[in-house]
């Protein structure tokens, strides 16, 4: 008997402790016991894309790989989380618009898989325009430009060799062929991994766009790694340069560029780096070698911030000379298999002097002056994890966050002063 009670005892402990469980992860304000912020609102979502604000500072989030019509957009109201639209208007199912895959240009999201684009207005959530490139295999990267132009790779279903950059303006689907690629080398397929522009010594706009090329050679995989520099006003190339001795592939992730020069990240064997590439020559100005993989990197006055995946040191370099301003490292818990800080695609921004990077459990801000850690506590609601990086409403004091399957509104950190 006494067997059975203890029995009976330990179901309904386990029965009480299934209940708090569940009710733990309701939104309820500053729910989590570690919380170190106030939150604002909260809204069901999902996650997916970074959140994005309006012109009217209403921010863009959506939800993905749980929803049979693909990854869905929504619109909630930046003060009080109320959802205005949704959205999911595919020729099929789509997912997966984060990192290069997304830009926005005067309240137009646009949207690029692989071989179709979408546009929609952010603030009436309606579709301005969807095209598809059937005839071509698309590379999932964008690129726009100073002109209100967008920009996208496809490589050939017939000729494996040939790569074409196509633009349109943003407002409407008539893309023109900018310029083609074709190698001499008999490669298997051509890939383009990103895109940017820079300005040459001549004032000249330079379209910059890596590739990534395989080919069997006396029966080994054989790999390409080229850049280009496409004159936009000479409509010609300046430079293709082969940096296939140093760079097995140059990353896909957004490129950035200033003062004369492209930076992009590139891998050889297990070894990484940021590069820095001129935009006179396509020469390598400079590079780094980092601990991991590239992620992401963030301009900031006259140097650019790097940072790699995982318990990663973040090095801020300056551009001109890739001298390294300030590096602040981050080492795994003692405890656990886990990092305390995990560097991913699409989970940093920056604010004012502040990179804000969310890690899941905790939220991390660095000083981008001098690296030094302003904030990084647990902000996260019960069994969640913050989510592609941040949004913040400079004048609302507050930022946006995406944890788990949750859209929430958090008061800004006070050590965070503008």
């Amino acid at each position: 008997m006494k067997k059975f009670n203890a029995i009976i005892y330990l179901l309904f402990i386990i029965l009480i402790s299934s209940k708090c469980k569940e009710e733990a992860i309701k939104p309820l304000p500053n729910g989590n016991p570690t919380q170190t912020l106030d939150t604002l609102w909260t809204a069901p979502i999902g996650f997916g894309i970074t959140p994005k604000f309006t012109s009217n500072k209403d921010v863009l989030m959506s939800s993905r790989y749980t929803n049979l019509e693909g990854e869905i957009f929504k619109l909630f109201d930046g003060n009080t989380g109320k959802m205005k639209w949704e959205w999911a208007d595919y020729f099929k199912v789509e997912e997966s618009f984060a990192g290069g895959n997304h830009t926005i240009i005067n309240d137009a999201l646009i949207l690029c898989s692989r071989n179709a684009t979408y546009a929609l207005n952010m603030l009436t959530g309606q579709t301005l325009w969807k095209h598809q490139m059937d005839s071509m295999i698309g590379s999932p990267q964008i690129y726009k430009d100073e002109e209100g132009y967008i920009y996208h790779g496809f490589g050939s279903k017939t000729e494996n060799s040939t790569y074409y950059i196509y633009r349109t303006k943003y407002t409407e689907p008539k893309w023109e062929l900018v310029c083609t690629f074709n190698d001499t080398l008999p490669v298997d397929r051509v890939l383009g991994t990103s895109i940017a522009s820079s300005i040459n010594a001549k004032g000249e706009k330079i379209m910059v766009f890596t590739l990534y090329m395989d080919y069997t050679l006396n029966g080994k995989l054989k790999s390409v790694s080229k850049v280009c520099g496409y004159n936009m006003d000479t409509k010609q190339y300046d430079w293709i340069k082969d940096h296939s001795d140093k760079y097995v592939n140059f990353r896909v992730c957004k490129m950035a560029s200033s003062a004369g020069k492209v930076f992009t990240f590139a891998v050889y064997s297990v070894n990484w780096y940021f590069v820095a590439i001129n935009t006179n020559d396509g020469s390598i100005a400079w590079e780094k070698q980092l601990p991991n993989f590239g992620v992401s990197m963030h301009l900031y006055k006259d140097n650019i911030v790097a940072l790699s995946a995982g318990s990663s040191t973040v090095f801020c370099l300056n551009q001109n000379t890739g001298a390294v301003v300030w590096e602040t490292p981050f080492v795994y818990k003692d405890d656990s298999s886990y990092p305390n800080i995990n560097f991913a695609f699409d989970d940093a921004n920056v604010f004012k002097n502040y990179l804000f990077s969310t890690q899941c459990d905790n939220l991390l801000i660095l000083n981008l002056d001098n690296g030094a850690i302003v904030f990084n506590k647990p902000v996260s609601l019960p069994n969640g994890c913050l989510q592609y990086g941040v949004a913040i409403n400079e004048q609302k004091r507050c930022f946006y966050v995406q944890d788990r399957n949750k859209a929430i509104c958090y008061k800004l950190p006070e050590e965070v002063k503008y």
